[in-house]
């Protein structure tokens, strides 16, 4: 897998992270999620990540931490999560999005 790929990839996996984030916030009407549903989205998304993506450390880490505390997680705190890695895949799309048109062949 090149480095390229590798950013693809990472950009898909934070942005469908994102997606699921949100679904729980707006799925909410009593302000707390099961902590291990989360945890289970977030190594969902890491199914296509190599080995040594920084973002499956990532992932994985914030699972793990979620496995281990409390059994319910706040909305808000989701909410603020899934606003940080909006913008930083927003701000990584910019960057891997235009590598990702030089290197399609133009046709």
């Amino acid at each position: 897998m090149t480095p390229h790929e590798r950013r693809l990839r990472e950009l898909e996996a934070m942005r469908a992270l994102v997606a699921d984030l949100d679904g729980f916030v707006q799925s909410s009407n009593v302000g707390t999620v099961p902590a291990t549903d989360v945890a289970a989205a977030f190594e969902r998304h890491t199914a296509r990540l190599p080995a040594d993506s920084n973002v499956l450390a990532q992932f994985q880490d914030v699972a793990g931490r979620l496995r281990l505390g409390p059994t319910r997680t706040r909305v808000e705190g989701i909410r603020q999560i899934s606003r940080k890695l909006r913008l930083k895949a927003d701000e990584f799309a910019r960057i891997v999005e235009a590598r990702d048109g030089k290197l399609r062949p133009k046709g």
